[in-house]
């Protein structure tokens, strides 16, 4: 056999060789199940700072609906002592206040809520200022 041909046959088997060293480290990674350390790293430092991001918008939005709560139950308590006194006035009394105890009565859910004033002028309410769980409401809206 010409020694060209014996160097190409020779060099055919080393890249067999190699090829299928090669072909067996694929089908290995292949095999490889779940993720690294750094890829679990990573993807946890992501997370946290979204939630970076996000949390305060999320604070923010907290802390307008406890205020838009406490001004819902304020405008209650208006609505409810406007009840109050057309009732009185339907009775033929003048009311010239009205208690705590008189506006709650017209309302079903009063948990957490306490009575600042009620202003009234003229025989109708003109204004309700009251505290829902720390937050302080009034109605009408300034």
């Amino acid at each position: 056999m010409p020694r060209a041909a014996w160097v190409f046959i020779n060099q055919n088997k080393q890249n067999n060789e190699e090829d299928k060293n090669m072909l067996q480290k694929l089908w290995k990674m292949k095999n490889k199940k779940g993720f690294t350390l750094i890829e679990m790293i990573v993807v946890i430092a992501i997370i946290a700072i979204l939630i970076a991001m996000v949390a305060p918008s999320i604070t923010k939005y907290i802390n307008t609906a406890k205020v838009t709560k406490a001004n819902g139950a304020a405008k209650s308590v208006y609505t409810a002592a406007q009840a109050y006194i057309a009732e009185e006035t339907l009775k033929g009394n003048t009311v010239t206040e009205v208690t705590d105890t008189q506006a709650l009565a017209f309302l079903d859910n009063t948990q957490g809520v306490v009575i600042k004033s009620i202003t009234i002028s003229g025989g109708a309410v003109t204004e309700v200022t009251l505290t829902v769980d720390g937050i302080e409401g009034t109605y009408p809206l300034n």
